[in-house]
């Protein structure tokens, strides 16, 4: 499961737990388009912009960290929430450059060093 798969399971997560209507509630947000919530749900929106996430979250009263790691099994003093924090801002080509830099970084690990 990569990051936005966890993005899309909080969020879905979220609107169950309330027995809300992902489509009904989108509606209800300024600017915000009606399929938008179900299509970050089923993976239609692979990656959501920052400013969806955003007005999402502002309309529940959360922060973006706080809606992408509902239902907050993520210590929000963490490392791993400053970096969903992070990557939920990132533009989808800087997502796949830091991936890429990442992988490059891992790979050329020094084991001897760990």
């Amino acid at each position: 499961m990569d990051i936005d798969d966890k993005i899309a399971a909080s969020i879905e997560r979220f609107f169950k737990d309330r027995k809300l209507s992902p489509t009904g509630e989108a509606e209800k947000i300024d600017n915000l388009g009606r399929t938008s919530i179900r299509d970050i749900i089923t993976r239609k929106s692979k990656s959501p912009t920052y400013a969806t996430l955003l007005k999402i979250a502002s309309h529940y009263g959360l922060s973006v960290p706080e809606l992408i790691t509902y239902p907050n099994n993520i210590d929000p003093n963490s490392t791993e929430f400053e970096i969903l924090g992070l990557w939920s801002q990132l533009t989808p080509v800087e997502r796949r450059f830091l991936l890429s830099t990442g992988k490059v970084q891992i790979s050329s690990r020094d084991p001897s060093q760990e």
